[in-house]
């Protein structure tokens, strides 16, 4: 488990472990094809769950990084589209709205527009070039590594700008509650279930645990120790 932080500067190390491991996991879930160049990158999250106190953690990452060597490249695409494209019915569809609104099971509904909102209020908006709804897996994996770095930079400043900081800590754990948390693990489970290759049953076991322990563990000692640093805490 993540231990408490003494100092801010323990604090920002700490949050920059978190920063980077949702950075690498979103880019797991890319297309193949652009991952083909990018034969460091489990290893480079591996290096980075090191930090992480948590041994299941430790060894369902090192079966992602197995998997990810030993894999076919033609059998990663052929899983990918089946699991997350099409163009047959897609067998993990990677939409949060699909799980959190499954009576209608289709995407851009109210869960999606909450998502668009928190992005904004984040200082962000999804860029055209990004073909798929906002509330793709990737792209909340993504928002997750940019809020917590928006953190790191607000808290890095001369003048820590506090005040910015508390509005992303409480954005960033209000997105996770009601959305990546929300519908992360029957996503995973259906990639569990339905992938044909064992790097996407890898990544599902690592994604589900990993944002797990995020949320039960390193979230809630980062909003304790971000309470207790925060100078204006005790004028609220």
């Amino acid at each position: 488990m993540r231990e408490h932080t003494e100092t801010l500067e323990d604090f920002v190390l700490e949050e920059r472990v978190r920063h980077a491991g949702y950075h690498y996991l979103a880019e797991l879930f890319r297309d193949p094809a652009a991952l083909s160049g990018e034969i460091e990158l489990p290893a480079q999250l591996a290096e980075i769950v090191t930090a992480i106190e948590d041994h299941e953690l430790h060894r369902s990452c090192d079966r992602l990084v197995t998997s990810f060597e030993e894999a076919d490249a033609t059998l990663l695409r052929r899983d990918y589209s089946a699991l997350f494209v099409g163009p047959q019915n897609l067998l993990a569809p990677p939409y949060g709205s699909v799980y959190l609104e499954p009576a209608k099971r289709q995407v851009m509904g109210e869960s999606t527009q909450d998502v668009i909102r928190l992005y904004r209020q984040a200082g962000l908006e999804v860029s055209p070039e990004f073909k798929e709804p906002p509330d793709h897996v990737r792209l909340e994996l993504r928002f997750m590594s940019h809020v917590i770095k928006s953190i790191i930079d607000a808290l890095s400043e001369p003048d820590a700008e506090w005040e910015r900081a508390d509005a992303l800590v409480n954005t960033q754990l209000g997105f996770l509650q009601r959305h990546l948390v929300a519908w992360v693990k029957p996503f995973t489970h259906l990639i569990t279930e339905n992938s044909s290759t064992a790097f996407y049953s890898a990544l599902a076991e690592f994604t589900e645990r990993f944002v797990a322990y995020d949320y039960q563990h390193a979230a809630k000692t980062m909003y304790e120790d971000f309470s207790r640093l925060n100078p204006n805490t005790g004028s609220r």
